[in-house]
């Protein structure tokens, strides 16, 4: 073989080299900016079947509300991994409403995947789960900064707005004196501290109402008619942008005192295949006459809602 052939080939395995190098370089720059967080409210409802998982997220930080169903983690996880950047292993805040599995079941899984800074509970234990259990022991184990729902008023992350409105309903918001700032490094980082129920779980479902500029919605839980009615009485719920309905659209929840205080322009149902009905007609006919948008987890996958504070639209995926 000539030497100027030989030359010539290895002339072109180099430039080969380098055009992969370039190629793969290019592509991880791409993935990396392609995932940079803007500026905006990101609120998604996660499709977990027939449970609750809602992500909000502000530029790197997250607050994680409840974790869906056992045998739905990866659908969490996936939801996750959609929407935060793949370096990104960190919650801010982690919300579990109340220790129903298909609200806390997936959380095992976020606990070892993610490293939480904060936890909010509502006190409440639940005996007869040893997934729960486990949970619990999680918990602990990682040193997970812990606060119950009824020892403070609201939270704040970034600037979005988190007032918590039930249990222990108080007249505080987060624009007072009564708010959590969630800073372990300055302050004391409490165990959790869960106590035997004495009424059923849904009763005592945390509710938050979220506020990022003129954007406001409201996550209800599992809550039943009387506990919406009551935040309702106490002059506790406002108009919103988005509201999540309760209990998966059972019967037990969704009052017409709550839909007409709450005003929303857009409902979300998290639900999936179930045997319990959910959502009951009786709920889908109050949404529809009230004229709101209705979207639902098992129709229309992850829905996402985008806001910049004074805007907000639908990402549905």
């Amino acid at each position: 073989m000539p030497q100027t052939e030989i030359v010539d080939r290895e002339k072109q395995r180099r430039l080969w080299l380098r055009l992969g190098v370039l190629f793969w370089l290019v592509l991880i720059l791409f993935l990396v900016f392609s995932q940079l967080p803007d500026k905006n409210l990101h609120l998604v409802f996660c499709d977990v079947g027939q449970g609750d998982a809602v992500l909000a997220r502000i530029g790197k930080n997250q607050v994680l509300i409840d974790g869906g169903l056992p045998g739905k983690e990866e659908k969490l996880l996936n939801c996750l991994r959609s929407q935060m950047p793949f370096w990104d292993r960190q919650i801010e805040v982690l919300v579990n409403t109340h220790p129903d599995e298909d609200h806390f079941a997936g959380l095992a899984e976020i606990l070892k995947r993610y490293r939480i800074k904060n936890f909010v509970y509502n006190g409440l234990d639940n005996k007869d789960s040893w997934r729960f259990q486990e949970f619990k022991k999680q918990l602990i184990g990682k040193k997970v900064c812990s606060s119950k729902a009824t020892d403070f008023g609201s939270f704040r992350i970034k600037g979005v707005y988190f007032d918590i409105l039930w249990p222990g309903t108080t007249v505080k918001t987060a624009q007072n004196s009564d708010q959590q700032y969630f800073d372990p490094e300055t302050g004391s980082c409490p165990m959790p501290d869960f106590q035997n129920p004495e009424e059923i779980l849904n009763n005592q479902s945390i509710v938050i109402h979220l506020s990022w500029g003129r954007f406001d919605a409201l996550l209800t839980g599992d809550i039943p008619s009387e506990a919406e009615q009551v935040l309702v009485w106490r002059k506790k719920i406002s108009p919103v942008e988005v509201l999540k309905i309760a209990h998966h659209g059972s019967k037990t929840s969704t009052s017409e005192e709550l839909l007409t205080a709450a005003a929303p322009q857009l409902a979300v149902i998290s639900v999936g295949e179930n045997r319990f009905g959910h959502p009951t007609d009786e709920v889908l006919k109050k949404i529809a006459d009230h004229g709101i948008e209705l979207l639902r987890t098992d129709n229309d996958g992850t829905i996402e809602i985008i806001s910049n504070g004074k805007q907000w639209k639908i990402n549905s995926r």
